[in-house]
């Protein structure tokens, strides 16, 4: 049930920044349609089941897909009986048009969680942007907004969440390539 509630808890994060948008943080925004990363990226192809398990010693025996169209989310859970590792996927490509309209992109959503987050620690050379929370690391790269999330012990080592995050950014960099 835990494992549960960490995926709700930051999809609702997620959801519940939508309204936190700025009028300026909508100038200047792209619609999916114009946008020229509008690639559609499939999760399970930024960290696949063989890489989650070399990067965590961890053997997932079980991986589910959600989504949440509004904010352009799409997130793949892997799991066993003691651990879960989450990557989720913010994009244009995926996004509501309402939502999209609004000025509400992925980056302006990034940026509107992390500004709840000041005093988050930022690991060097991954991404646009990131930062990194007890269970969770954000990463911005170009249009795409990413989370992993995990749960201890995985999310209380550094080391183990930035080498996740840098395979994630290497797979979206390969994957997003023209």
């Amino acid at each position: 049930m835990k494992r549960i509630g960490l995926a709700v808890t930051v999809l609702m994060l997620a959801v519940g920044l939508l309204s936190g948008c700025s009028e300026k943080q909508k100038e200047g925004t792209k619609s999916a349609a114009s946008s020229p990363s509008a690639k559609l990226i499939e999760p399970s192809s930024l960290l696949s089941k063989e890489e989650a398990k070399a990067l965590t010693g961890i053997d997932f025996n079980k991986a589910t897909s959600k989504e949440e169209s509004r904010v352009g989310l799409k997130m793949y859970l892997y799991e066993n009986d003691t651990s879960i590792l989450q990557v989720g996927i913010s994009q244009l490509a995926f996004m509501d048009s309402k939502t999209s309209a609004a000025g509400n992109t992925p980056p302006v959503i990034y940026k509107n969680i992390k500004s709840g987050f000041k005093d988050a620690p930022k690991i060097e050379g991954l991404g646009d942007d990131n930062f990194l929370i007890p269970t969770a690391l954000y990463i911005l790269r170009g249009e795409y907004y990413v989370t992993v999330v995990s749960n201890p012990p995985i999310s209380r080592d550094k080391e183990k969440m930035k080498a996740i995050g840098l395979k994630v950014v290497e797979n979206l960099d390969r994957l997003t390539r023209k």
